[in-house]
């Protein structure tokens, strides 16, 4: 069992979205009243290339790193988030504004397993149903920005005209 330390979201952070709400922007062949009764995922691609991937389960309190270099592997066990987790990317410097995210869909809860990685399908559970991918933009994922009231900063200082000759010194002071 992999242990890691959680991140605190400052109230600057990116809120994320949860999982109803991210397949329910783009169509992702499901029938949008019926993304509701989405009990959850299990997702086993995240583009790295945007940034950095976290998940919550518990509404945004506690953020934890996903571990993008198990679930991206071939074969290689899947993240289980169930439709209320929360999901959000730190974007790197760059103007990437879209993401790949492959997931499938899961037949029932998530229960326990919310927020594991576990081999998909789990053993003695089937056939493994058909993954989905879709390309996400960033606002999909992370939600809108909170609004910020910014007061404009006053330019206190006044500056000559560029080319505007300097005064002389005084005597006594020295030249620049």
């Amino acid at each position: 069992m992999v242990s890691v330390t959680p991140v605190v979201a400052s109230g600057s952070a990116l809120g994320g979205n949860t999982v109803t709400a991210i397949l329910g922007t783009h169509d992702c062949g499901v029938v949008a009243p019926a993304v509701a009764l989405v009990p959850g995922v299990v997702v086993e691609f995240l583009d790295t290339q945007v940034g950095l991937w976290q998940y919550s389960v518990d509404a945004g309190a506690n953020w934890q790193p996903v571990r993008t270099d198990l679930i991206n592997r071939e074969d290689g066990p899947g993240l289980v988030l169930d439709a209320q987790a929360r999901l959000r990317v730190l974007p790197l410097s760059g103007s990437r504004t879209s993401a790949r995210v492959v997931y499938h869909r899961l037949e029932r809860p998530a229960g326990e397993r919310n927020g594991n990685y576990q081999l998909y399908p789990p053993p003695g559970d089937g056939d493994r149903p058909p993954s989905v991918t879709v390309v996400l933009g960033l606002a999909d994922i992370n939600g809108a920005p909170p609004p910020t009231q910014a007061s404009r900063p006053r330019n206190k200082m006044v500056r000559a005209p560029r080319g505007a000759p300097r005064p002389a010194a005084q005597a006594g002071e020295p030249q620049r």
